[in-house]
């Protein structure tokens, strides 16, 4: 699907719907990134769900999202989830029982890693193969995961990046 913005510079806090597997979210644009893609703060969320995305998976926010429409959740109700998954985390942190594997070694450094370069990626409390496309910042990784479409390409920070050599 095309995105129905004919421009693809957006300016900061520019009220858009992103879509997210399938569903449209409200967000705001952070920060144009050149080439069609943009910097997003999905409204209501923590920055770390923030993250660079295509203009096909934007909409302009003034008319209904051309797909399923995310239910806005209360502000408690996202808090005590949170809660819970704090508490979790905190649990097996704590137990030293950390139910996650982890692949290869540890990226200290961005000048490390080249394009082509085949990684394990954490996602979703799972690792995944992925290739490096580019290194971005100090700390950054755009990454391609093997097998699935470009459109699940993304940043990544080093802390969920492993070498897989």
């Amino acid at each position: 699907m095309m995105s129905p913005h004919a421009s693809s510079d957006l300016p900061p806090g520019t009220k858009v719907w992103v879509e997210w597997c399938g569903t449209w979210w409200k967000a705001t644009i952070v920060q144009p990134l050149g080439a069609g893609r943009h910097r997003i703060h999905y409204d209501g969320w923590g920055a770390s769900t923030d993250e660079n995305v295509a203009m096909v998976r934007i909409a302009p926010r003034d008319r209904p999202p051309p797909g399923a429409r995310a239910r806005s959740a209360s502000p408690r109700a996202v808090a005590i989830v949170f809660g819970i998954a704090a508490l979790v985390a905190a649990y097996f942190v704590a137990t030293n029982d950390v139910p996650v594997a982890r692949p290869g070694l540890a990226i200290s450094s961005v000048r490390a890693l080249h394009p082509q370069d085949p990684v394990w990626v954490y996602w979703n409390r799972e690792w995944f193969e992925a290739i490096v496309l580019s290194t971005q910042g100090a700390d950054m990784a755009h990454v391609h995961y093997e097998g699935w479409d470009d459109s699940y390409d993304e940043d990544v920070t080093l802390d969920r990046v492993r070498t897989r050599r």
